[in-house]
């Protein structure tokens, strides 16, 4: 094997394979992640679920009255998640309740109103 120029095993056997493959992209073909443009960067979404997460702490430091008015608004799951926010006594408890209140699945009631 040493005089040989290392050009791979057969396809499926081995990564490095250089043969010609009918499954692999040709290179002047687009790139089918040409949608970055579109969807937001990873800081982008992670800012979004700060900024949820701080509604979620201003929910759960509403008084009683307060948000129970707010319950028709905020649909029956994110007021649940609150309601369990405000009992939960522990701090770790209580910071990870206030991340799932957070959460866009727990918030579509809030964005559909």
């Amino acid at each position: 094997m040493r005089g040989r120029a290392r050009r791979g095993l057969a396809p499926g056997g081995n990564r490095y394979y250089t043969g010609d493959d009918a499954s692999a992209p040709a290179m002047n073909e687009p790139d089918q992640h040409d949608d970055r443009e579109q969807r937001p960067s990873k800081t982008e979404r992670k800012q979004a679920m700060h900024d949820l997460q701080g509604l979620g702490v201003r929910l759960a430091d509403l008084n009683t009255q307060q948000l129970e008015s707010l319950a028709p608004a905020l649909g029956e799951r994110l007021h649940d998640a609150v309601l369990e926010a405000r009992r939960t006594r522990s701090h770790e408890g209580r910071r990870r309740q206030l991340q799932y209140v957070g959460t866009p699945t727990t918030c579509i009631s809030c964005h559909q109103a």
